[in-house]
């Protein structure tokens, strides 16, 4: 009985030509999906996406939060984009750091608040 190799002969090579090519972009592909830190907190959608979500959070808990800075993040691409934001926002006198989870679509011009809490502090 005689087998059709070439077909197999052309997957094994493009399975292996992929598998070359994602170790030669780098981890990027063991990425997909997962948390990436946000290099620059300070970056203007970064800015965006916290100012919404203390916004948010405003309106559903009766606060009046306002956003000092953004401390800390990661954003998760997962049709859409996830972002969870380490906040400061001052209600009254003191300042305080809350965890902010968003996701987004751009392209549908969407945005929903997914949670809001308070960051527990560590006892020095």
């Amino acid at each position: 009985m005689a087998y059709a190799t070439g077909p197999i002969v052309f997957v094994v090579l493009l399975v292996a030509g992929s598998i070359a090519s994602a170790t030669s972009e780098g981890q990027e592909l063991l990425r997909l999906g997962g948390w990436r830190p946000i290099s620059n907190p300070r970056d203007h959608k970064v800015l965006e996406i916290a100012e919404f979500a203390v916004r948010e959070h405003n309106k559903l808990a009766k606060t009046n939060l306002k956003l000092q800075s953004v401390i800390s993040g990661a954003v998760q691409v997962v049709g859409g984009r996830n972002y969870r934001l380490v906040v400061s926002a001052m209600d009254g006198n003191s300042p305080t750091n809350y965890l902010a989870l968003v996701y987004e679509k751009p392209w549908q011009h969407l945005k929903i608040l997914i949670g809001f809490q308070k960051v527990a502090t560590a006892l020095s």
